[in-house]
């Protein structure tokens, strides 16, 4: 049961991976600090006072990034390969006491796959409220990615069951709503 809430945990962080990457890992530096989280073996070093340095800083500037429509662009055109290595890195830093070709396996699939699809989401649905809007101020939305990466990597680690139950709850309805409107789009056909 450990195994399976680890790998669960490290699916929601990597999913969080695809909102912002860095907040995730800075989240992890802080709980593995202060022991409230325990890692891999051979990711120690996502615990460490260096690391929560480095984390610091990549996550400032990443916030401060975004916020400038050029960088942002730059940022959108590597987002995809950079999501895919964090999510691999936080899921691989979960799975524990396993066969190394199980850990990045899973790693890979899941966490590298989760974060890819998540930003990729996080990025058709800026291009729909762009179209929609031309003159949208990206502001509003840039402050929702990353509070969603906050509150989802944080409520991951201090209560990860409740946190699960919430992003299933979530995912239900949007599910649901999805296939109800494709169904009524389908019938005015």
């Amino acid at each position: 049961m450990n195994l399976i809430l680890s790998m669960l945990i490290g699916v929601g962080l990597s999913a969080a991976c695809g909102f912002r990457v860095f907040i995730p890992l800075l989240v992890m530096s802080i709980s593995a600090l202060t022991g409230n989280l325990e890692l891999a073996s051979d990711f120690q070093w996502i615990g460490s006072d260096s690391a929560l340095y480095v984390f610091t800083i990549a996550t400032i500037l990443e916030m401060i990034a975004y916020y400038i429509p050029q960088v942002e662009s730059f940022l959108s055109s590597i987002s995809t390969t950079v999501t895919a290595i964090a999510g691999t890195i936080v899921m691989s830093s979960f799975v524990v006491d396993v066969s190394p070709l199980l850990q990045w396996s899973l790693a890979i699939i899941a966490g590298g796959g989760t974060s890819t699809v998540v930003q990729a989401s996080r990025n058709k649905i800026k291009n729909v409220i762009r179209l929609r809007d031309v003159a949208s101020n990206n502001f509003n939305l840039l402050s929702v990615e990353v509070l969603t990466a906050v509150l989802l990597s944080s409520l991951l680690i201090i209560s990860p069951v409740l946190t699960l139950f919430l992003i299933a709850i979530i995912i239900l309805i949007l599910f649901k709503k999805f296939i109800f409107n494709v169904s009524i789009k389908f019938i005015r056909f």
